[in-house]
């Protein structure tokens, strides 16, 4: 049985199976055309859940002397692209992201999702699109997209030419890819108004 939780949208995974031809049924009941269907016998992920990551007693014992540093929040700020100086508190903001916070569902059956989003602004050449990076390198489910070539319906999805079945298809884009994880939007001034919309509605 495929365990659901473990393939979502975004995943990689590799799939093992055979590919038949299937007739398409017209309204007549005739078949007059043929579609690829791949019969799968096997799907594994090639992605690994936080929550099935496996740790080490040595490795457990390392966090717990962390958790009892008390500039804890300063070693992990640090760590944010250190070759980067300064910027402390936008480093701050990246390490509290990429943790996370808590959902919770309040006594009137809304849910907040304990997640935030951040945006930073500056001059050129400050090292913002540096740090987008380094947060892509940091995080293992995460997509990166420079609004400079990008439209707010591409980072979604996208129609492409299939060369394989001769067709047209849908693609997944970076927002669809990074579900889960962290999408990166470098440039995001270059987008207009349309597009905010699209990202916005993300």
């Amino acid at each position: 049985p495929i365990e659901q939780n473990k393939y979502i949208l975004g995943s990689r995974a590799t799939i093992n199976g055979t590919l038949e031809t299937v007739a398409k049924q017209s309204k007549t009941g005739e078949s007059t055309q043929s579609e690829i269907a791949l019969i799968v016998n096997s799907i594994e992920t090639n992605e690994t859940l936080f929550e099935d990551i496996k740790i080490s007693k040595e490795e457990e014992e390392e966090f717990k002397e962390l958790s009892r540093n008390p500039n804890l929040m300063g070693l992990l700020r640090d760590a944010i692209a250190p070759t980067i100086w300064g910027h402390n508190e936008i480093k701050q903001a990246i390490v509290l992201q990429l943790f996370g916070g808590v959902k919770k569902k309040l006594s009137d059956g809304s849910k907040r999702r304990g997640l935030v989003h951040l945006l930073v602004v500056g001059d050129a050449g400050t090292s913002k699109s540096k740090l987008l990076e380094r947060v892509k390198q940091i995080h293992p489910k995460s997509r990166m997209v420079t609004m400079t070539s990008s439209t707010g319906k591409g980072i979604t999805a996208a129609v492409v030419k299939d060369e394989f079945l001769g067709g047209w298809s849908l693609e997944a884009g970076p927002v669809v890819l990074a579900n889960g994880g962290i999408l990166c939007v470098d440039e995001i001034g270059s987008m207009v108004k349309e597009d905010h919309a699209t990202l916005h509605e993300c």
